[in-house]
């Protein structure tokens, strides 16, 4: 029994292939009510369950340049807890997340469309098993759109 389990490991961790996700979306609202919402880290279980369960800010700062949080992701059957830390940023225009506890970088990039409006863009380079790629990209457009959804709510709101 002990061997069927090493060699399903095995074909499980040799069946990894290195993605990189990338796509965009414009957005009706300002640069700096997008990214407010991107760097807000420890409210992503509350807009983006599906991929953060749970998120707890490891470091004294919360915002900025050497953030690090524990974040625990459940995707379908499968649960992990990874350590992020914040290795670029530059304030209303880019963050880049490094996983420390797997291989994985996330870069948020936001940049002025026209007045008032945002080129959102997400781009994600992951080591993941094959047969999830398809489920995880599906799963990175609708953070897009939740991320379009809660901006244009968010200045809707600012607005009257």
């Amino acid at each position: 029994m002990r061997s069927i389990v090493v060699f399903f490991t095995a074909l499980i961790l040799t069946s990894c292939v290195n993605v990189r996700y990338k796509n965009s979306i414009i957005i009706d609202a300002p640069r700096n009510i997008v990214f407010a919402i991107l760097e807000d880290f420890e409210n992503y279980p509350n807009i983006i369950p599906e991929v953060h369960a749970e998120v707890r800010i490891i470091t004294e700062n919360r915002t900025g340049l050497g953030v690090q949080f524990i974040n625990i992701s459940t995707f379908g059957r499968h649960r992990t807890e990874s350590i992020f830390e914040v290795t670029e940023y530059r304030f209303n225009e880019f963050i880049r997340l490094e996983n420390r506890s797997q291989y994985g970088v996330t870069e948020l990039i936001v940049e002025e469309a026209e007045h008032n409006r945002t080129l959102y863009t997400l781009i994600n380079y992951l080591r993941i098993p094959r047969f999830m790629r398809n489920e995880l990209f599906r799963v990175f457009d609708e953070e897009l759109e939740i991320i379009r959804r809660i901006s244009e709510y968010n200045f809707k709101n600012m607005q009257e």
